[in-house]
């Protein structure tokens, strides 16, 4: 079993974006291609401006339960994870059907919100309470 890597940001890492402001990349997990941004606190008018080139037209949170796999819908982008409430909660992304996970987001970001670019191969599963967003393309 492979071991979490704790994302340490060297200082060209943080960037700022016009809607969200400062946030910082990171690669964290037994997958090289398991990579998100971390920022403060957004409100989903922002986060709708972040993604506007992506085609997202709406922002809808939840709160999904522990313990089970989650399965974002087809055309999903990106996950938006907000850490704010629970210092224990996390979310650990899996390869789907597989039991090695390849990233997990925690609590070394409470207080911020994630987001991870999304691979339609993953699922994932949410330990504690927490808050997600499906970013995705919107269907004409």
């Amino acid at each position: 079993m492979g071991q979490f890597v704790t994302p340490r940001p060297q200082p060209d890492d943080v960037r700022t974006h016009p809607a969200l402001g400062n946030f910082r990349s990171c690669t964290c997990g037994m997958a090289s291609d398991f990579k998100f941004e971390v920022f403060k606190k957004a409100s989903d008018n922002a986060l709708l401006k972040h993604f506007e080139n992506q085609g997202i037209r709406q922002i809808d949170w939840m709160e999904p339960p522990e313990s089970a796999m989650h399965e974002p819908p087809e055309n999903t982008v990106a996950i938006v994870i907000d850490l704010e409430r629970e210092r224990s909660a996390a979310v650990r992304v899996y390869p789907k059907g597989q039991g090695e996970p390849v990233g997990m987001v925690g609590s070394n970001y409470h207080g911020h919100m994630v987001i991870v670019p999304w691979n339609p191969d993953w699922e994932f599963r949410v330990t504690g309470s927490l808050r997600v967003c499906y970013a995705v393309v919107a269907q004409d």
